[in-house]
């Protein structure tokens, strides 16, 4: 109903089956349920075009349902030195030393930046 709108969301579709991405692709393709938003996530370095939740994708959009696509990337030294000055309590200056060497070990992807983090912690 309109008045109670959902919100489902999905992680990691890459690893589900047809029956699953069946069903997600059925409850996309229901326009009189407007009323519910399905956020998927999937790791695109392992979504291909020949991947089954390219091909579920595409031939929604065939469909001339809107999907809308957010590549969220890894996170720049900056960034990297914003989050852990704010962690921190502390000026970017003063931590910008170990943001360089945290964004180094960890690329800036935001899992292992809040991992390497932690087990600093609890060393």
């Amino acid at each position: 109903r309109p008045c109670h709108p959902v919100v489902l969301f999905l992680d990691d579709i890459q690893w589900a089956d047809q029956a699953s991405l069946e069903v997600i692709r059925t409850l996309l393709m229901d326009k009189e349920n407007s009323s519910l938003l399905i956020i998927g996530s999937y790791r695109s370095d392992e979504v291909d075009a020949d991947h089954p939740v390219a091909t579920m994708l595409d031939s929604v959009q065939n469909e001339k349902v809107e999907i809308t696509k957010i590549n969220v990337g890894n996170l720049s030294v900056d960034a990297v030195n914003y989050m852990i000055s704010d962690l921190l309590c502390e000026s970017i200056d003063v931590v910008d030393s170990l943001a360089k060497t945290v964004h180094h070990k960890t690329h800036g992807n935001v899992f292992y930046v809040i991992q390497f983090l932690m087990a600093l912690q609890d060393e």
